[in-house]
C-alpha cells in the first residue's frame, strides 16, 4: 500500500514513491475537451514524474549541502575550542614574561646594590691600610 501525498504530492520524508507508483486521479468526462482521457493521464503522469525526479534532485542537493554545512559546523568547533586553548596558553606566556621582566628588574636592583656596597667595602679597606701605614709609619 503507498502512503498517501499530503499535500501537492510530498509525501513523508523516509519514503521514496516513483513516479509510476502515483496513484492517478479518475479522469472524468469533466476532462479536458478534445483530449482522451489516456492522453490527459500519461500527460499528467509525465508531469508527475519531471516533478519527482526535480523534487530528488533538490532534495538530493539539499541533503549534500546539508553535510558540508554539519562538517563546517563541526570544524569550527573545533577551531573556535583550539583558539581558547591557544588564548589560555598566551595568557599563561604573557604572565610568565611580566614575571621573568620584574624578576630581571628586582636581580639588577639588588646587583646594583651589591656593587654599591663592594665599592663602599673598597674605599673603606683603602682608608683603614692607609690608616695602618700611618701608623707604621709612626713607629
Amino acid at each position: 500500500m503507498l502512503p498517501e501525498p499530503t499535500v501537492l504530492g510530498v509525501f513523508d520524508s523516509r519514503t521514496v514513491v516513483l513516479p509510476s507508483e502515483y496513484a492517478l486521479p479518475e479522469v472524468g468526462s469533466s476532462g479536458a475537451k478534445g483530449a482522451r482521457p489516456t492522453e490527459v493521464c500519461s500527460a499528467f503522469e509525465e508531469v508527475r514524474r519531471l516533478h519527482f525526479m526535480a523534487f530528488d534532485r533538490l532534495r538530493s542537493e539539499l541533503l549534500r549541502h546539508g553535510a558540508r554545512l554539519r562538517k563546517a559546523l563541526d570544524k569550527g568547533e573545533s577551531l573556535r575550542l583550539l583558539n581558547e586553548e591557544k588564548e589560555v596558553e598566551l595568557m599563561h606566556w604573557r604572565y610568565e614574561a611580566y614575571r621573568s621582566s620584574n624578576y630581571e628588574s628586582y636581580l639588577m636592583e639588588q646587583l646594583q646594590k651589591k656593587m654599591e656596597a663592594l665599592e663602599y667595602l673598597k674605599v673603606e679597606a683603602d682608608r683603614v691600610r692607609n690608616a695602618c701605614s700611618e701608623l707604621r709609619a709612626q713607629v
